[in-house]
């Protein structure tokens, strides 16, 4: 859990460097940042499940 925190940090930081690049379009850093912020943040106990197979859903 807290390895996950420290990657989230450490990419944050690596999304605002490259957000000061010349030539990068901020609405797909803005976009990024949502969507990575959201695979990191998902409940740690999700990250473990293993997707149920088609047979098994209801």
């Amino acid at each position: 859990m807290n390895d996950c925190k420290s990657v989230a940090v450490e990419v944050g930081i690596l999304c605002d460097k490259v957000a000061t690049l010349n030539d990068v379009d901020q609405r797909w850093i803005a976009i990024a940042k949502t969507d990575l912020q959201k695979g990191f943040w998902r409940s740690p106990s999700q990250h473990l499940r293993r997707p149920m197979s088609s047979s098994t859903r209801i």
